[in-house]
């Protein structure tokens, strides 16, 4: 018998943009192949950087098994990423990619099986959490609002506006709320640092709506791989999440499928 490691060759962006095209490979190859090894490897140049966030999947029961590669191509699949995950968030959406429309349960299953985080982030999430308990609100809401550059990721080619979060927010919050507020836009940070009671803002770059964002080659900085990770986890507390389409998005409602997804439209 063989067993697999399965690779994404060549990938570029940010953590879960990566991680998200490698999941569309799971779903196609785990009932061809049984992926039983390493499922995770993935390389930018000569750099490999899931395993600074993730441990290795091993199994013992296939140790003296020959291993093969699957090499997977980075722009090959995209129905979990960008503009085309917006068919992921909307009522029978899943349907133009033959995507199962229980999609969030089924990749959680990989989540779980073959995912295991590294001590130092699993170390950081748990005081994230012990924080967040210390407010005993049982209305946990968890927002993203991503940049305008990220426009371009959005079905109408723009973000929602901040007064569509603001609407959305009005309609769920109550006084035993708390808000996890991701954002990496300066004016969303500062329009929303007053507006509620109880609000966090886990720490993250932020930069202007006239600035262009920097793109960052994940994998040649450590410290945005972790950040970019331990962020989407802090979103997942929630019992709801306000989001537009994104990558971490997308992890969001995998990682906890039980979160209640509020999408908006810009």
């Amino acid at each position: 018998m063989e067993v697999y490691n399965l690779i994404l060759q060549n990938p570029s962006g940010g953590i879960f943009s990566t991680f998200n095209k490698l999941l569309n490979y799971f779903i196609e190859l785990d009932n061809i192949y049984k992926i039983t090894w390493n499922v995770y490897s993935q390389f930018y140049s000569d750099d490999e950087c899931f395993s600074k966030i993730f441990k290795n999947y091993y199994n013992s029961d296939y140790e003296n098994f020959e291993k093969k590669d699957i090499i997977c191509d980075y722009n090959n699949n995209y129905r979990f990423t960008g503009v085309d995950a917006h068919y992921l968030y909307i009522p029978n959406g899943t349907e133009k990619y033959n995507v199962p429309n229980n999609w969030r349960i089924k990749i959680n299953n990989y989540w779980k099986k073959y995912i295991t985080l590294q001590d130092d982030i699993v170390s950081k999430f748990n005081e994230f959490k012990v924080f967040i308990n210390s407010y005993e609100k049982t209305n946990i809401i968890t927002m993203l609002i991503r940049h305008p550059d990220h426009g371009r990721e959005q079905i109408n080619n723009k973000q929602p506006s901040l007064e569509q979060f603001e609407n959305k927010m009005n309609n769920l919050y109550d006084s035993n709320s708390l808000v996890i507020c991701l954002t990496d836009s300066i004016e969303a940070y500062t329009y929303f640092s007053n507006k509620y009671n109880y609000i966090i803002f886990p720490d993250t770059e932020r930069t202007y709506a006239n600035e262009t964002q920097p793109v960052i080659l994940t994998c040649k900085r450590e410290s945005k791989i972790k950040e970019g990770l331990l962020s989407t986890l802090y979103l997942t507390l929630g019992n709801h999440f306000i989001h537009s389409v994104s990558n971490m998005s997308t992890a969001v409602l995998y990682i906890n499928p039980d979160i209640e997804s509020h999408y908006l439209i810009g």
